[in-house]
C-alpha cells in the first residue's frame, strides 16, 4: 500500500509539475469532444485544438454564426464537427441538446464546461436583476446541468474527463488579474486532458481548471 501512495504521489507530481518530456499522453483520436462556448475566444482555440487530433467535435454556442465559422475551422483540420445552438442559460435547452448529441453522435468522451458571461464586475448595484441571474444561470447552474446529463454514461462506462474553465476573479478581482493569451490556455487545458492532470492552475491568469477523470 506504501508502494502504491508512493507511486500515485510521483505521477501526480510529474503530471501537475515535471517537464512535458516525461509526462504520458495519451491517445484521444475519434473520441467525442464537447465544447460549450465554442463560437469563439477560448472556446473555439480549444476546439482547434482538439480538431488537430482527429477528435468528434460537438460545438454548442448561442452564436450561430461564430460557431458554423468555428466548424468550418475545424473541418479544414479534417475533423468531424457538428453544431448546436444552445442557450446555457435554459435548462431545458441543455437537456434537450444533449438527449441529441447521445442519440445522434454517441456518448462523451471529453466534455469541457468553457462557456460563460464574462463582463466588467463595476458596481454590484448598478447590475440589473436580469444580468445577475443570467451569470449565475450560465456560469454556475449550467456546469450542474451539463453534468447530470452526462455524468451517469461516464460513470456507467467507467470512462470521460469533465473539465471546467473557471475566473480566480471569483477571489480575487477581475482587476487584480493579469490575463494569458486564450492561445496559451487553451494549449494547457488540451495538454492537461491528454496527460490526465486532475487540477491545473495557470500562473498569473484568470483561468483555472479542474478536471474530472473518470
Amino acid at each position: 500500500m506504501v508502494l502504491i501512495a508512493i507511486s500515485e504521489i510521483f505521477s501526480a507530481l510529474i503530471s501537475n509539475f515535471g517537464p512535458r518530456c516525461l509526462q504520458r499522453r495519451k491517445r484521444i483520436e475519434g473520441q467525442v469532444v464537447l465544447i460549450t462556448g465554442s463560437g469563439n475566444g477560448l472556446g473555439r482555440l480549444i476546439a482547434l485544438n482538439f480538431a488537430t487530433c482527429g477528435c468528434r467535435l460537438v460545438l454548442w454556442d448561442i452564436d450561430e454564426k461564430s460557431n458554423a465559422e468555428t466548424k468550418q475551422m475545424c473541418e479544414d483540420f479534417g475533423a468531424e464537427a457538428h453544431v448546436f445552438r444552445v442557450d446555457m442559460s435554459q435548462r431545458q435547452e441543455i437537456y434537450a441538446a444533449a438527449d441529441r448529441v447521445m442519440a445522434e453522435i454517441g456518448d462523451v468522451d471529453i466534455l469541457i464546461n468553457n462557456a460563460g458571461m464574462l463582463r466588467d464586475p463595476g458596481d454590484f448595484l448598478c447590475k440589473s436583476d436580469d444580468f445577475i441571474e443570467k451569470t449565475v444561470q450560465v456560469n454556475m447552474l449550467a456546469h450542474m446541468w451539463m453534468a447530470k446529463a452526462f455524468l451517469p454514461r461516464m460513470i456507467e462506462r467507467r470512462s470521460g474527463h469533465i473539465v471546467c474553465v473557471c475566473s480566480l476573479s471569483a477571489i480575487v478581482g477581475a482587476r487584480a488579474i493579469t490575463l494569458l493569451k486564450p492561445e496559451i490556455v487553451a494549449e494547457e487545458i488540451f495538454d492537461a486532458i491528454l496527460t490526465n492532470k486532475r487540477i491545473l492552475l495557470l500562473p498569473k491568469s484568470a483561468y483555472t481548471l479542474y478536471a474530472l477523470k473518470g
